[in-house]
């Protein structure tokens, strides 16, 4: 497992930071879509499940990339902004 995280940290350093920036983007929209879809066949609610995927998102980040390099630092306040917009959307819609 070690190895792994090793192997990732080693390829991340490498990498561009606006690079990283998209790729993190699209991985976390991916992965938000994928559990929408999940919540739409099942009995979970939506915004509980993409709530836990925000936080796992931000763990797994802090974990692999640590604090030193956090190429969305610039975009954190605009990514809460339009996360709570979302959230206040969803709710009012149901």
């Amino acid at each position: 497992m070690m190895t792994l995280l090793s192997h990732i940290e080693a390829q991340l350093h490498a990498v561009n930071d606006s690079t990283l920036a998209l790729i993190l983007l699209g991985v976390l929209l991916s992965l938000s879509i994928v559990v929408d879809t999940v919540s739409r066949r099942t009995a979970l609610p939506r915004i509980s499940l993409l709530v836990l995927v925000g936080v796992g998102y931000a763990v797994v980040q802090q974990l692999v990339i640590g604090s030193a390099k956090a190429p969305l630092e610039g975009l954190r306040e605009p990514l809460i902004n339009l996360a709570l917009v979302m959230v206040a959307f969803l709710l009012g819609a149901s």
